[in-house]
């Protein structure tokens, strides 16, 4: 098989895990809190028999199909490097609910977790039987006192995220904010947790609480929905050439058996 089917099955694939990544931005577009992903491509050396090392050269977010380095001769594939979360806050959208609570500007709310403490930009808070604040998932809502309890009759939120029940203050919510971009990574149920463990946690300079509000999703749908068409067309194209070269190798077998 030569290099340029490689070249082509490798694009190809890499079609694939953009439509992938973008399908499932478009399917979040409507999820509180959620950050798109985009795709990061780097290319890695193949051999003419079409096994590959890791190169050392990196490509922009949009891949190529192949780099030919005009010195050696030698060939690069694409292949994705990374998926990068886009932090960029989504819209503030009123809901009325007390028990909703959005951040406006940097921060997260810290949430207790079987695995740990972990970080959330939802806000869509209920509480359980023991009038513990939770997340949809169950998971407890912390403060700076430790798990959050909404007692008493009336449950209100202050724009410096103090929580004062029937008046009177009893905690504040423990919303920290980390060094972006990339220091973060995205776990189960909307929740992020610090790609290295030893990463310190910060006050947020700039940040507002904002209570009966959500956060919305950063996806622009028209924008993604755009890179699926491109994606789709492109995939198309390539998924042609592969035929192409399919039907010249069966003609080459075909003909070649006849003189044999």
């Amino acid at each position: 098989m030569g290099s340029g089917l490689y070249s082509v099955v490798a694009a190809s694939h890499i079609q694939e895990q953009k439509m992938e990544i973008f399908t499932n931005n478009l399917v979040n577009s409507n999820t509180l809190g959620f950050k798109e992903d985009h795709p990061v491509f780097s290319s890695v050396l193949g051999s003419a028999m079409g096994s590959a090392m890791e190169g050392d050269k990196i490509n922009s977010s949009k891949e190529t199909s192949q780099v030919t380095d005009n010195a050696t001769g030698e060939v690069y594939y694409p292949v994705l490097k990374e998926i990068v979360t886009n932090f960029s806050h989504g819209d503030m959208m009123h809901t009325g609910n007390p028990l909703d609570v959005a951040i406006e500007g940097d921060g997260y709310f810290s949430v207790k977790t079987p695995d740990g403490i972990r970080y959330t930009r939802r806000g869509n808070f209920s509480k359980d039987a023991k009038d513990q604040l939770i997340t949809q998932e169950g998971y407890p809502v912390l403060g700076k006192k430790g798990e959050i309890k909404v007692s008493g009759k009336e449950f209100s939120v202050d724009g410096n995220g103090d929580i004062l029940i029937d008046g009177a203050k009893a905690d504040s919510f423990k919303i920290v904010d980390f060094p972006l971009p990339r220091s973060l990574k995205k776990e189960s149920d909307l929740l992020f947790v610090p790609i290295d463990p030893n990463t310190k946690e910060s006050q947020p300079s700039d940040s507002k609480v904002s209570q009966g509000f959500l956060e919305s999703s950063n996806v622009k749908v028209v924008k993604e929905m755009v890179y699926v068409m491109e994606t789709m067309r492109m995939d198309e194209a390539y998924q042609k050439v592969i035929q192409s070269f399919d039907a010249i190798d069966t003609k080459a077998a075909n003909e070649l058996g006849r003189l044999g």
